[in-house]
């Protein structure tokens, strides 16, 4: 399958709608053959590269936000950095809230494998169901993580590459994670974060987060330092363990990059800290940012779902809307 029309059935994109297309200037390219191919469907399409390097939702281009404000669909060819606070953003808050549907494209492949990616799709809205369904979670490592969360009644999240419904958003093409927002006092204990987070990159030292009350009380070891000057200058809130995310995608390849797809590795545990309330959390903060761990072991009201870097899911029909 062409990767651009991979993109627009991915989005359901159809004849007649409004489709902004972003792009950050090294993604023009790409985002040119997916204006070509849905200029083709019949869509009218809106295509806006833009050349400014930001990485904050107030730094974004009035136009490209613009554009997507317009449209009833939007594909976003952007860094990593966008992705982040995009999903989180109010301009995409808006677009969805309004039925929009919104995809940031994680990276640009020349075809995809569609069918296995759709069981990949299953698989994570069996995990979001189970982490809707369950009131607390234990999250451990090898490395010496203990971590306990309350999840009260917060729903799970699918995060998908199916997003042809109303206000489906997501990041494409093989991005997969379940997840959930913990109440937001609830997380308690010991996070050693040995595989990467998107402010320090690749952990080449394990970072070792003290958890209290819900927040980040202590840092030490490895970037600890990187990290701590991030959350301090991000302001309020900046330090809430907001987001509970388990990578879906056993199809993927293994090896951590650094970057924003390494969430999407099965097996693999993130934790968000800062904004949530796009998980339906309560924590409203200027950042969003994630820390991840290797080869997790996650217990949802005593019962394992993920353990020695896999899941490990019953195989029963999902019920979780596809919504995020």
């Amino acid at each position: 399958m062409r990767f651009a029309d991979y993109l627009l059935d991915a989005v359901g994109a159809r004849d007649g709608e409004r489709l902004a297309v972003i792009a950050d200037a090294g993604r023009a390219v790409a985002a040119a053959a997916t204006a070509k191919a849905a200029r083709a469907r019949g869509l009218e399409v809106e295509l806006v590269t833009t050349a400014e390097d930001y990485r904050r939702e107030a730094d974004m281009p009035a136009p490209a936000i613009a554009a997507v404000e317009r449209a009833d669909v939007a594909l976003l060819h952007v860094d990593f950095p966008r992705i982040q606070f995009g999903g989180h953003s109010e301009y995409r808050r808006r677009a969805t809230a309004r039925g929009a549907r919104v995809g940031f494209v994680t990276y640009d492949l020349a075809d995809v494998d569609g069918e296995a990616l759709r069981r990949v799709a299953e698989d994570t809205r069996r995990l979001a169901d189970l982490l809707g369904a369950a009131s607390s979670a234990r999250l451990t490592t090898a490395a010496g993580t203990e971590l306990e969360l309350a999840l009260g009644d917060r729903p799970g999240t699918a995060l998908t590459n199916e997003l042809a419904f109303p206000g489906g958003w997501g990041a494409l093409p093989d991005f997969f994670e379940a997840a959930v927002a913990p109440l937001e006092e609830s997380a308690l204990g010991v996070l050693v974060v040995d595989g990467m987070s998107l402010v320090t990159g690749l952990a080449d030292e394990p970072i070792v987060l003290q958890v209290e009350q819900g927040r980040v009380a202590g840092l030490r070891g490895g970037a600890a330092e990187m990290l701590r000057a991030y959350l301090e200058a991000a302001g309020e809130n900046a330090d809430v363990v907001c987001e509970l995310g388990v990578g879906t995608n056993g199809v993927a390849p293994t090896a951590l990059t650094g970057g924003f797809v390494d969430k999407r590795i099965a097996g693999t545990a993130h934790l968000g800290l800062g904004d949530n309330l796009g998980l339906g959390g309560a924590s409203r903060a200027a950042t969003h940012t994630d820390v991840l761990v290797r080869d997790a072991r996650l217990e949802l009201d005593g019962r394992v779902v993920v353990a020695d870097g896999r899941l490990r899911l019953p195989q029963a029909p999902s019920s979780v809307s596809r919504s995020r």
